[in-house]
């Protein structure tokens, strides 16, 4: 159960990661459109576009965060309960 939840947190990292660089991919096209364009109301489009995307990042960022100190977390408790459990046979 528990390395099935921990395959799970590990996989939900990388694919936070692979839609982290989405948004910059799109945060990067809605740069570019607004520095060519001659329009006011594509600009205007353009910023309402990227403060969703800053917002998404934001969010996308703290849950990446979260995921992997969790699972740092278990890592250093894992390591100290086999520390202090080790079975020695002499």
């Amino acid at each position: 159960m528990t390395t099935d939840t921990n395959t799970k947190a590990k996989l939900k990292l990388k694919e936070l990661e692979e839609f982290r660089d989405v948004l910059n991919k799109a945060s990067e096209q809605f740069c570019w459109a607004m520095d060519f364009t001659s329009f006011p109301q594509i600009k205007e489009w353009c910023e309402g576009c990227l403060d969703v995307v800053e917002e998404v990042k934001d969010q996308v960022e703290n849950e990446f965060s979260y995921v992997d100190s969790r699972l740092a977390d278990f890592d250093f408790d894992l390591f100290r309960f086999c520390s202090e459990n080790e079975v020695v046979v002499d």
